[in-house]
């Protein structure tokens, strides 16, 4: 047998689901390939290192296209919650941010259902998300999250060249390109929560469109993503009658050092990826830092709010840290609105957060903790500055990898530190997720 045959036969059996499951390589019971490492990317790892021929490259790629881009998926999420004790008695009305609105008892923080896939073109894919979950009063809402479609295309003559180009957009209902906190599913959160200022951005989702573009140094050593687009301003998933007087723009740039991380908060070691363990990669033995910035301006009908942020992100062996600010002005137009006169003709606001975990790994357990400040100040002698922290801490267990299922718990300690009285609110909240 040649030594080209021996590699072909070799690669057919890596790109096998089944080989996998029949070696037992992973230990995860819902393995599945990971998308920083998917199999046309082992196609070319095998080329680029010699491996394999551009003719077979070329021949494999092929085949192995129709199965891959033809696809449709179901995709979604369960996260249900549920609070045993929370400091706060039933009938207390509190509009602090972070402050727990919830009951005692059990609460649908998510539900999702969709479906995601790709056309016969590896260059365009599309994802489509409902949601359902419950309000502050216990009731149902239900909606469209997401609708888009998805186009990333790297010139073939470039894709081995010493810096790595993709080009692509989306268009249709999304998140805007703003946050890092923000643009992390809620099932991969490292806490229950996202941080106070996060959950207090004006905009989170909007309907639009992005222009997005990523450079990807050889070896993983470098990669740099820009990405900017215009959205119709209205925004948080309302997606018909929008009354905006402008476009909202947003734009984020990231660059991810020593090696890119993967999608999610906290370095899971176990990690079950199958196709790292085939291709014999193991995981990163340095640290991986990332850094970002976001800036956005939305022109609202009556207001002008503008808001840009930095935040850092690093992860070695197992310990990760997290770190991001984020500062929004809002600019009343008062002749455009009643309720703009009630406030000071300027307001911002100013949030920040720290947190950090560490992942066990002979218990598949991470522990986590975040400490977080969010200011409120009206700019005004009348109604003055008002500064809440909130400090977090969080254990979470892992019954597979990729955030996939896990139970959490968090017991959060809230401090009103300016403006406005000491409350009791502090809380304990569980929740078992599912994705898929």
């Amino acid at each position: 047998m040649s030594t080209r045959t021996l590699c072909v036969l070799l690669l057919l059996g890596l790109l096998l689901p089944g080989t996998a499951q029949a070696l037992n390589l992973s230990a995860d019971p819902w393995a599945e390939d990971d998308t920083e490492m998917a199999d046309m990317d082992l196609l070319t790892l095998l080329y680029t290192y010699g491996v394999i021929d551009e003719e077979t490259y070329q021949e494999l790629i092929g085949v192995y296209a129709k199965r891959v881009y033809n696809g449709i998926r179901p995709t979604g999420s369960v996260l249900l919650g549920f609070t045993p004790w929370n400091q706060m008695p039933y009938d207390e009305v509190v509009e602090y941010p972070g402050s727990p609105d919830e009951q005692r008892g059990f609460r649908l923080n998510k539900a999702q259902l969709g479906v995601a896939g790709s056309a016969y073109f590896d260059w365009l894919s599309f994802k489509v998300m409902t949601e359902a979950a419950s309000d502050d009063d216990g009731k149902f809402t239900m909606g469209l999250e997401e609708a888009y479609m998805r186009v990333a295309y790297t010139p073939y003559r470039l894709k081995q060249s010493l810096i790595v180009p993709r080009f692509g957009g989306r268009a249709g209902a999304m998140k805007i390109p703003f946050s890092r906190q923000s643009l992390t599913s809620t099932s991969k959160l490292q806490l229950i929560d996202r941080a106070m200022v996060v959950e207090e951005m004006p905009i989170r989702y909007d309907v639009g469109a992005t222009l997005d573009m990523d450079f990807n140094f050889r070896l993983d050593l470098v990669r740099l993503s820009l990405s900017g687009g215009a959205f119709n301003g209205q925004g948080n998933k309302v997606y018909a009658a929008d009354n905006n007087d402008n476009l909202l723009y947003a734009g984020r740039v990231r660059i991810d050092l020593l090696n890119p991380l993967r999608d999610g908060e906290g370095d899971l070691q176990p990690a079950y990826f199958p196709n790292q363990l085939l291709a014999k990669m193991p995981e990163p033995t340095g640290p991986q830092i990332s850094l970002g910035a976001s800036y956005l301006q939305n022109n609202d009908i009556d207001r002008v709010v503008k808001a840009w942020g930095v935040d850092a992100e690093a992860r070695w062996f197992g310990v990760s840290v997290l770190g991001e600010l984020i500062h929004t002005t809002y600019e009343p137009d008062l002749a455009e609105t009643v309720s703009a006169a009630q406030y000071a003709e300027d307001w911002e606001t100013e949030g920040w957060f720290v947190q950090g975990g560490y992942f066990i790994k002979w218990i598949d357990v991470e522990a986590a903790a975040r400490y977080e400040e969010y200011k409120l100040d009206l700019l005004s002698d009348v109604m003055d500055q008002r500064r809440l922290a909130n400090t977090t801490f969080g254990l979470t267990w892992h019954a597979a990898s990729r955030h996939r299922a896990k139970l959490m718990a968090n017991y959060i300690m809230r401090a009103e530190l300016e403006g406005m009285p000491e409350i009791d609110n502090d809380s304990v909240t569980v929740q078992a997720g599912l994705t898929f």
